[in-house]
């Protein structure tokens, strides 16, 4: 985007891609700060120039579908001054969005590239001095503004992306609340790594999520197998057991399905249902005085 007064070009904003790009959460928002370089050029002008109130809409599109808006935000700090050298500030944007936004999103790029569009719009100023009333307020005189507004292309590679989603506890395709549990190594690993094949989405990769979870399911049968007596339906700790058990074999039966299967008869919902299932598997058996999974 340039910064442009009367026509004339007298700067940039652009996304600062050699910067680290954050995610943070609090109660029921995301704040997605996007790392901004806005530069002047070195000034021979009268007055120097001041470039205030700058907001942004983060707008995402998928496929052929019209841009959406994912998340609004401001500047912090939010003014840049024009300087006799060029004049830089690079610091990040916050937009704010809610995780249902995220789940939209995530649910329409099932694994493209993750592409936003920042459409910026600001206030550029000249600074024409400060008259006796002003110097006592300690204000500055300034023309009325000139209204700034373009675009920025922001690109976030995919593992980025999903690491980013999973550092604030969602899962990137899924959006998952990820349970905190003390996973042992493979149940954790066996996880992760299905996570990043279904985040990857390339041919194969609902599939191969699936794959990840199955020897992991496989193991635990053969180290803990399904009694062959059924205990008495009375809600006891070995009837909870009993029925988690069931649910893990029937899960393992459903990874063997898909994994034996083409690719195309693995597709997105078959992998949504595994890894969704596992985790609540995990999550029910921590929870439980089942004893240890891995």
């Amino acid at each position: 985007m340039d910064i442009s007064l009367r026509h004339t070009i007298l700067g940039s904003i652009e996304f600062d891609s050699s910067a680290r790009i954050e995610l943070r959460r609090g109660f029921d928002v995301c704040s997605l700060l996007i790392p901004i370089r806005r530069r002047f050029e070195a000034s021979t002008r009268a007055h120097q120039l001041l470039l205030a109130d700058l907001a942004g809409e983060l707008m995402v599109s998928v496929g052929d579908k019209d841009r959406s808006l994912l998340g609004s935000g401001r500047m912090k700090p939010p003014d840049l001054r024009s300087a006799t050298t060029m004049s830089e500030s690079r610091h990040p944007i916050e937009i704010r969005c809610s995780p249902r936004a995220l789940a939209q999103f995530e649910e329409a790029r099932t694994g493209a590239e993750v592409r936003f569009r920042l459409q910026l719009v600001g206030n550029l100023h000249e600074v024409i001095g400060m008259d006796c009333e002003e110097v006592k307020r300690g204000r500055e005189v300034l023309s009325a503004p000139e209204v700034q507004s373009g675009f920025v292309e922001v690109e976030v590679p995919r593992e980025t992306w999903g690491a980013l989603l999973r550092s604030v506890g969602l899962s990137a395709p899924l959006l998952l609340e990820l349970p905190t549990l003390d996973l042992g190594g493979s149940a954790q690993q066996a996880l992760t790594n299905a996570l990043n094949s279904f985040e990857s989405g390339r041919a194969g990769a609902w599939k191969d999520a699936v794959g990840h979870i199955r020897p992991y399911l496989e193991k635990w049968r053969q180290r803990e197998p399904l009694p062959s007596r059924k205990p008495p339906e009375d809600g006891s700790d070995t009837d909870h057991k009993y029925k988690l058990l069931n649910l893990r074999d029937a899960l393992y039966k459903c990874c063997c399905l898909w994994v034996h299967e083409s690719a195309e008869t693995c597709a997105r919902p078959q992998a949504l249902l595994i890894i969704t299932t596992f985790v609540g598997l995990l999550q029910a058996h921590s929870a439980s005085r089942a004893g240890s999974i891995d």
